[in-house]
């Protein structure tokens, strides 16, 4: 097992997530491979743009939910067959009617929880994932994206949650361990949930040590970042 790890600049355009699929594929062909990625280049602070403009009355927010939505559209139509492409933007849309939900409740509210701040926050990773499986299934490539929510299990210091890592590691290789060796889990990193399933973030920059529990989760033979 070898889990490879790609950041924000590393997916942020369709050229360099293009080489990160090549590289993917290429490194697949010698070990089992597990994927963790970051939200698209930029998006994090996208989405903690529109979350502070929501908490002040704006409506800044909508506008930095659209450009969200147009540039994920741009890199769903270049990644993704016919078939993966109906599926995407039908999840993108999702993604987005959560998010303009939550949002334009906390402008009504003029504030916003920590709690609702991870939930927003977390919304890029889990574009992401699903973008780089598709764009990998497209290729021929086995691939499913996992909910890291269900992985990582947290205590409820959101923004900057704390690990339970023996917990963590026992519910990584409970669900890894039911895929075939074939098969390439993408994993988005930053993000645990707490015992009652309410999502939190492991703080900015939170991707690499996301990583390195999945890799010390599963014993693997090298983490590459």
């Amino acid at each position: 097992m070898q889990v490879l790890k790609f950041g924000g600049t590393s997916v942020g355009t369709a050229e360099s997530l293009e080489i990160v699929l090549n590289i993917i594929l290429e490194k697949n062909k010698t070990d089992r491979t597990t994927v963790i990625v970051s939200a698209l280049g930029g998006v994090t602070n996208q989405l903690e743009a529109a979350f502070n403009n929501a908490v002040s009355g704006g409506t800044g927010w909508q506008v930095e939910i659209e450009k969200l939505r147009r540039r994920h559209t741009g890199m769903i139509t270049a990644f993704g067959s016919q078939k993966e492409q109906a599926r995407l933007n039908s999840y993108l849309d999702q993604m987005v009617f959560q998010l303009i939900q939550t949002l334009a409740g906390v402008r009504l509210l003029k504030e916003g929880s920590r709690e609702v701040r991870d939930r927003v926050l977390s919304r890029g990773e889990y574009l992401s994932t699903e973008l780089i499986a598709a764009a990998l299934r497209s290729r021929g490539q086995a691939s499913v994206a996992l909910d890291p929510a269900e992985l990582i299990r947290t205590d409820d210091q959101y923004g900057n949650a704390t690990v339970d890592e023996a917990e963590t590691g026992l519910r990584v290789r409970a669900v890894l361990n039911e895929f075939p060796s074939s098969t390439i889990a993408v994993i988005g990193g930053f993000i645990g949930a707490t015992i009652e399933n309410s999502t939190t973030t492991l703080g900015r920059g939170g991707s690499d040590y996301s990583a390195a529990l999945i890799a010390a989760g599963l014993s693997a033979k090298r983490l590459e970042i």
